[in-house]
């Protein structure tokens, strides 16, 4: 059966990546169907859902301050619609509340590679990040790194902190270092997103 991947950028491609290879889930026949943002994919839902009786559906997309919770998520964008899924086939996933959250959830990686004092991030909950990607970036801030390398991921010198124009590509090479393993002690939603997807495609 095949199996078509849904997301919302290429930074949330890498974490699945990563996670399939944590997994041991060959990804060579996968399909890359959309990486146009989570508007697109919330006004898709109900097709994906429905594709899912046909192929494996792989969805991941960032809880953000949409929904409460990821049920909550997933049934308030499905209410009202005669969407069916296969319960086997329809993967879908939510990082919580966004996949910055995961990345700070490897503790290790992040001090190391942002230079950031292990006291601080030890005070940090990443699932309890309201603003995840903003949050991350003030701890970049806040690390031990040039002037040079923090203006790769953030606007330095505004209030609040907005992402880089190259961030994308800039996280891409802490991604490189990111361990699932480290980051699901961590991080349930992550956790329950590996174990999903395990379950489901191994």
């Amino acid at each position: 059966m095949a199996t078509v991947l849904v997301y919302e950028d290429e930074m949330h491609r890498r974490v699945l990546g990563k996670i399939f290879e944590f997994t041991n889930i060959d990804q060579s026949e996968f399909v890359d169907v959309s990486h146009r943002g989570k508007d697109y994919i919330d006004n898709n839902l109900v097709k994906y859902a429905q594709a899912s009786q046909r192929v494996k559906v792989v969805l991941l997309r960032d809880l953000d301050q949409d929904f409460p919770c990821a049920p909550s998520l997933l049934s308030g964008l499905l209410v009202g619609s005669a969407a069916r899924y296969h319960p086997d086939n329809f993967i879908f996933r939510v990082a919580v509340r966004e996949v910055e959250a995961w990345f700070v959830a490897d503790k290790a990686h992040f001090g190391e590679f942002f230079r950031i004092n292990p006291n601080l991030l030890n005070t940090v909950i990443p699932e309890a990040m309201v603003k995840p990607k903003s949050e991350m970036l003030q701890l970049i801030m806040r690390g031990r790194l040039g002037s040079r390398m923090k203006a790769r991921f953030a606007q330095v010198g505004t209030a609040p902190i907005y992402p880089a124009a190259g961030y994308n590509q800039a996280m891409s090479e802490f991604v490189e270092g990111w361990s699932v393993e480290r980051a699901i002690r961590e991080s349930n939603s992550l956790r329950r997103a590996v174990d999903s997807i395990k379950a489901k495609l191994s």
